[in-house]
């Protein structure tokens, strides 16, 4: 078997780190502030451990969870990026389901 060429393996490599996730981005720019991104993405149950108490979901990978109404939720907050003065934060979205979001929303909820 004939080894890989350096060249081939990159391009590979480049070809798999390029792939985008399955996740849709909401942005919402603040004037004067910067803006923040969120990712939203399917939430697949059959990829966690879900805990119900009587008719309601309690637990999702064994913590509470923010965003639903008690049902498995629909989608997941995939992440949410604040951009302010060039510095880009991660916030924690561990546990976030549902955010009821989408660019249309978020236009209409900032007229002026």
């Amino acid at each position: 078997m004939r080894n890989s060429s350096p060249v081939f393996m990159f391009v590979i490599l480049f070809i798999v780190s390029c792939q985008q996730s399955h996740a849709e981005m909401i942005e919402v720019v603040i004037n004067g502030v910067g803006s923040v991104k969120v990712y939203v993405e399917k939430f697949v149950p059959e990829k966690h451990k879900i805990k119900s108490c009587g008719d309601y979901t309690c637990l999702i990978d064994g913590n509470p969870f923010f965003g639903s109404d008690g049902k498995i939720p629909s989608e997941k907050i995939a992440r949410i990026v604040f951009l302010h003065q060039g510095c880009i934060i991660n916030l924690d979205v561990n546990a976030m389901y549902d955010p009821n979001i989408s660019s249309d929303n978020i236009k209409y909820q900032n007229k002026s």
